[in-house]
């Protein structure tokens, strides 16, 4: 899975590169030296208007986009994409191009015009950051608790837990947050670790040694998770 999410990044950078002809979106800067929201998307975070139909971002609606398929900006920092359809093609910063939602969220294409349908981006978004400094914490919070993990449950059991709370956690997402903004990265399998360890700590209780001194361990990274998780990408 690491090496996986590695993979998955340097794609990232490269289409970054290959776009805006930049490896790390500059202006505005993403100190988490990553690539663009644009380009997120476009590798599989998860994104609502790409996975059912939203009313915010209707998929009738044609979109801001520039000769690369990348969005335009009417201000730094401000995208398009996350505000308004297009209203007026004669607009100069149209620079004569528009961009269907399909086009926008990439990938693949919609088995049914203008109806959102990429569910995959429940599963996607585990191997896709924001930046290297968000894959660094995520890869070293995965090695530390996934070994916790695997002393107790064998591999095949180890996957069904991350991608079954990964799934879960943006299912519930994709429902509750809003929902012109994207997301990614494995904090929703890291939780499920984190959950899976109070368990067996409870059921184990009498046995350890030291639970308490677990128990506080248990407590700080879950703490240290949820600030994390807190940090805008």
């Amino acid at each position: 899975m690491v090496s996986f999410s590695l993979i998955i990044f340097s794609g990232e950078i490269l289409l970054s590169k290959q776009t805006t002809g930049e490896f790390f979106e500059l202006e505005p800067f993403n100190y988490m030296l990553g690539p663009s929201i644009e380009i997120m998307i476009q590798v599989g975070a998860r994104f609502p208007p790409c996975m059912r139909p939203v009313e915010s971002m209707p998929a009738d609606e044609r979109y801001v986009c520039d000769n690369n398929d990348t969005l335009t900006t009417s201000s730094p920092g401000q995208s398009l994409l996350l505000l308004d359809p297009v209203v007026d093609l004669a607009d100069p910063r149209l620079l004569n191009s528009s961009c269907s939602l399909s086009t926008i969220c990439g990938m693949t294409s919609f088995h049914e015009d203008n109806i959102p349908d990429q569910t995959y981006r429940l599963v996607s978004p585990l191997f896709i950051h924001t930046g290297l400094i968000h894959l660094i914490i995520n890869m070293a919070f995965l090695l530390l608790l996934g070994r916790q993990v695997e002393r107790v449950v064998n591999c095949l059991r180890f996957s069904i837990l991350f991608f079954g709370s990964g799934i879960f956690g943006h299912a519930l997402g994709a429902n509750f947050a809003p929902p012109t903004t994207p997301f990614l990265g494995c904090s929703s399998s890291l939780f499920g670790f984190i959950g899976f360890l109070y368990i067996d700590l409870v059921a184990n209780w009498k046995r350890l040694e030291q639970p308490l001194r677990y128990l506080i361990q248990l407590l700080l990274g879950t703490a240290f998770s949820f600030i994390i998780g807190l940090l805008p990408g």
